[in-house]
């Protein structure tokens, strides 16, 4: 009977480990939650650079495109002034040499 009590008396008695080991646990558990935070945080980062990049791309994209719109307005309007200064200097040479 005295070894039952002993064992019931040993069970409910923390251990010295148990001392030693709860803090560990403790201070691993808040560390691992302090990292859940910190990848958390490092996602909403990746996600906010990811939608800047984008938004940075169709910008660059849309102003490529007006670019090349205004290239094509200018070399149309090269073109134009071009055949009138032809015309215009052949009918200059039409009228000295009639």
């Amino acid at each position: 009977m005295s070894d039952s009590k002993q064992t019931q008396t040993q069970s409910t008695t923390p251990s010295p480990a148990s001392f030693v080991a709860e803090p560990w646990k403790k201070a691993v558990e808040e560390q691992l939650g302090r990292v859940n935070q910190m990848v958390d945080e490092a996602a909403r980062f990746e996600r906010q650079g990811t939608e800047q990049l984008m938004r940075a791309i169709d910008e660059v994209a849309r102003v490529q495109k007006e670019s090349v719109t205004y290239m094509l307005k200018l070399n149309a309007e090269c073109r134009h002034t071009a055949l009138e200064a032809m015309k215009q200097g052949a009918s200059f040479v039409q009228q000295k040499v009639a």
